[in-house]
């Protein structure tokens, strides 16, 4: 595997966390920019998983004006195994803005490596033209992930993939999200996974999907979204486990 910029805290990366305790407030890496920069790969690294930058525990840092792809892709199919334009794990006060990103899984939130639940604070997402993998998500969020005031706003440009958004909102039971708006998205050119209208989880292809048996989601603010733009009866929004939406 491969990431181009990895944005950590180097007296305790990841792979030398021995708990989630690694990615405390004490430990976060403010600061850190990256803007104006383009990613793209050929056809020689075809076998490798690629990441083109990695917010890990970041505090305050930009993205902005970025373009990744083509060719920010793999053969691999697992979650931890394809290419990602830019991962995110955990931190807070961090903006991604105005990039394009054609890659496996454009934007990934991740959980942290040891497995255990972690924070994502405050992560503000605008103005995003995204086209992922047929069998990917353009914005997925991984379980074990606790969100709170998640922002997605501007002029935001969905390309195909299997979810506009996937959320796997699973974590702890006493965790409850709250503070999430995904706004002015438009999502089109999905392609659905297996045959027939799913009627109960796992989905095979939405528009939002958000999924959870223990963890809530609450006060989440859906607006003008648009999709999802295709003719294989994918769905808009399936949720479980929100409230006050």
């Amino acid at each position: 595997a491969v990431t181009i910029f990895e944005f950590l805290n180097a007296t305790l990366a990841p792979a030398d966390a021995a708990t989630v305790s690694g990615y405390s407030s004490q430990n976060r890496l403010p600061n850190a920019s990256v803007r104006g920069l383009g990613f793209t790969s050929d056809s020689y690294t075809a076998t490798t998983k690629k990441i083109a930058i990695a917010l890990l525990n970041t505090d305050q840092c930009v993205v902005e004006d970025v373009s990744v792809g083509p060719g920010w892709t793999t053969t691999g199919d697992s979650y931890t195994s394809v290419s990602v334009g830019i991962q995110v794990v955990g931190g807070q006060l961090n903006k991604i803005s105005r990039v394009g990103i054609t890659a496996d899984r454009p934007i990934s939130i991740d959980r942290a490596p040891e497995g255990s639940y972690i924070n994502c604070d405050h992560l503000h997402l605008s103005d995003l033209t995204l086209k992922p993998r047929s069998d990917q998500a353009n914005l997925d969020i991984d379980q074990n992930v606790f969100v709170t005031n998640l922002q997605v706003d501007g002029l935001n440009s969905f390309n195909g993939g299997r979810w506009g958004v996937r959320w796997t909102a699973e974590c702890p039971t006493a965790m409850r999200h709250t503070g999430v708006t995904l706004s002015n998205i438009r999502v089109e050119g999905m392609n659905k996974g297996g045959s027939g209208y799913p009627t109960n989880y796992p989905d095979t292809g939405s528009a939002i999907f958000i999924q959870s048996t223990t963890a809530y989601v609450e006060n989440l603010r859906i607006v003008n979204v648009r999709g999802p733009g295709s003719s294989y009866d994918c769905a808009g929004l399936r949720a479980n486990n929100a409230q006050g939406v």
